[in-house]
């Protein structure tokens, strides 16, 4: 055995680094580590995405209210469900802001207003310039391949016209 260094007293005798079985299990720890946690991982960045998709689509029902109120006109928020688009407008003009499209991971799935849903095309939701609202609904489904989709549903309170957003596990 050779002699490293003396150290208090003692004589370091050994190694001078790590066998090749205990790099091999080391990195089989790190792999096996790293594959358990990045399922998780992704399935937590599609659940972020989405959520960022409806709150910006309760913000722009904010924004649509709070033009309405500042202008002292009446805004829509218009939406197409096909397209998975949305948008708002002045109701007394016929300029449109710009267009707003969905990510691929969320769908607009379906409008209830009173005792209509909408399902197809288009609908509108009409802002007040005392701050009320036509009111109505808009349920948005998330696509997870495979995966079970959740259901969002922004609500809106036709006498405040404020949006509020509940989330959802679909098939509940």
């Amino acid at each position: 055995m050779e002699t490293v260094g003396i150290i208090s007293g003692r004589t370091l005798t050994g190694r001078r680094g790590f066998s090749l079985i205990e790099l091999i299990l080391v990195l089989f720890l790190i792999g096996l580590i790293a594959g358990l946690v990045t399922p998780f991982l992704i399935s937590t960045l599609d659940r972020t995405k989405s959520q960022s998709e409806v709150r910006k689509i309760a913000s722009t029902l904010r924004y649509a209210r709070n033009q309405a109120i500042s202008q002292k006109i009446p805004f829509a928020f218009a939406a197409n469900i096909d397209d998975n688009r949305y948008w708002i407008t002045p109701l007394n003009s016929n300029e449109t802001s710009r267009f707003f499209s969905l990510g691929p991971e969320i769908r607009i799935a379906q409008f209830v207003f009173q005792e209509e849903t909408i399902v197809h095309g288009s609908f509108s939701i009409v802002f007040y310039p005392q701050g009320s609202s036509s009111g109505g609904s808009i349920d948005l489904e998330t696509k997870g391949a495979g995966k079970a989709s959740v259901l969002y549903s922004i609500t809106l309170d036709p006498v405040t016209g404020k949006p509020l957003i509940d989330e959802q596990a679909a098939g509940r």
